[in-house]
């Protein structure tokens, strides 16, 4: 049947630590952001189709539906210590309101022995269909920044149609003496979606997912008030909610798959 052999995968590019800055920002995230791109298409531009590794199944089947993020601005950061030895993040390349807005240093809030830094260059994404995406390193690109070497990508997972919130990088760096160095089309991270089934991106913009950033801003508080939850805890505080917006959240479509 038509309508069992592809999944709808809702995404919109956001920029920001909160709300109020992803709608500041769309503008400029609507603009440069990158749409998702396979990584197996990535993988033969880099090299070509003939390499050996493409004809092994196995590693086909595990990076059929594998995408890659790539950076959308130059960015360069620094870590610097102060007089108390604290880390201290600069960056080098935008405008002094570009740490405000899209750099959160995790030291002050995570006990990690390296310091912690995500960067809000985000992909918010949504199904209505169980579907969980994993966050990956981006190992396959040839082209990886330098500065991005000594770095430890945090990854995970969750079920989009379960737990609404924007993917973002996050890393610990290994080595503070190097400044982290990305250029605008460098992979930052890719991710997977776990399905057999051909993924169909519908692109959203942000003015039109009102009740999606409201789940989003309720998913992302709930651990600020109930810490350590497991995901299944987090998928039923969050499933009366996603329920009672459904129709809002995805497109009508004649249910024997017309018009596709």
């Amino acid at each position: 049947m038509m309508w069992n052999k592809s999944i709808d995968v809702y995404w919109c590019p956001l920029g920001g630590k909160t709300t109020a800055d992803m709608k500041r920002i769309s503008t400029v995230s609507e603009m440069l952001w990158f749409e998702p791109e396979p990584v197996l298409k990535h993988i033969v531009q880099e090299r070509d189709k003939h390499v050996a590794f493409l004809k092994c199944p196995a590693m086909v089947d595990l990076y059929k539906n594998v995408f890659m993020v790539r950076s959308p601005m130059d960015i360069t950061l620094s870590i610097a210590r102060d007089d108390k030895g604290n880390c201290v993040v600069r960056e080098h390349s935008q405008l002094p309101t570009f740490m405000h807005d899209f750099i959160v240093h995790r030291d002050s809030i995570q006990n990690s022995r390296f310091p912690m830094i995500s960067i809000s260059i985000c992909y918010l994404m949504y199904t209505k269909k169980s579907l969980e995406i994993e966050v990956m390193h981006p190992s396959l690109s040839a082209h990886i920044s330098t500065g991005l070497r000594g770095v430890n990508l945090i990854c995970g997972k969750y079920d989009i149609s379960k737990w609404i919130r924007p993917l973002e990088m996050a890393f610990e760096v290994h080595d503070d003496t190097e400044r982290i160095e990305i250029k605008r089309g460098d992979p930052l991270y890719y991710f997977r979606l776990n399905t057999d089934k051909k993924i169909n991106f519908i692109r959203k913009q942000l003015n039109e997912l009102e009740p999606v950033i409201h789940i989003m801003d309720s998913c992302l508080s709930v651990k600020s008030f109930v810490q350590g939850n497991s995901m299944e805890k987090n998928y039923k505080l969050a499933k009366p909610l996603i329920e009672r917006n459904k129709d809002k959240l995805f497109d009508k479509k004649c249910p024997f798959g017309f018009g596709k």
